[in-house]
């Protein structure tokens, strides 16, 4: 009984940790003429002192110099770019933790499109000209900005998985639990 209780209790504290994955399409058709180098920026900054949360983009098409960005909130600001040829669309997936920072600040994703080293102009309030903010924590909140006047917003599509740990963790529970039956049937 003593078994089963740590095991719920380990499944829990890790099903508090899962993840969403964020599917981004950006009609990317109005930005400049097909074929125009450009890059997509990405920067994680930390909320606290903590170091708690990873974010991994992959998925990219069209495809780039990278097959994935991985970015940790181990500094308070860790970026890293995407290099790819302008083309009619720009998509990617997101999967990021979601754990709140102990000191209560959430850490931020800031996604940016720069060309010839100068950001596209977006609708973003703060100037920072981010297509898309996404505070990471218990209650993550995704922002979505255009270009001016009225460009296309990123079209994002949500979905929650389970840290891969967790599905391990459960098999091993799953596993422990017959070894015991067994075990305990042949006494």
């Amino acid at each position: 009984m003593k078994f089963r209780a740590i095991l719920l209790l380990a499944v829990s504290a890790l099903a508090s940790q899962a993840g969403t994955i964020y599917q981004v399409a950006l009609d990317t058709s109005g930005l400049g003429p097909l074929g125009t180098p450009t890059q997509a920026y990405f920067a994680l900054t930390n909320g606290s002192t903590a170091n708690t949360n990873t974010v991994i983009i992959d998925q990219f098409s069209p495809s780039g110099n990278k097959s994935s960005i991985t970015l940790t909130d181990s500094n308070f600001f860790q970026f890293d770019t995407f290099d790819f040829l302008l083309g009619s669309a720009l998509t990617f997936r997101i999967n990021s933790s979601e754990i709140l920072d102990p000191g209560g600040t959430p850490d931020e994703l800031s996604f940016f499109l720069l060309q010839n080293g100068v950001t596209i102009t977006t609708t973003d309030p703060t100037s920072a000209d981010a297509f898309l903010l996404l505070d990471i924590g218990a209650n993550p909140s995704l922002i979505l900005f255009g270009t001016p006047p009225n460009g296309p917003l990123p079209d994002v599509t949500t979905g929650s998985v389970p840290e891969p740990g967790a599905v391990s963790l459960v098999a091993a529970g799953l596993a422990a639990l017959a070894l015991r039956r067994r075990y305990a049937a042949k006494r």
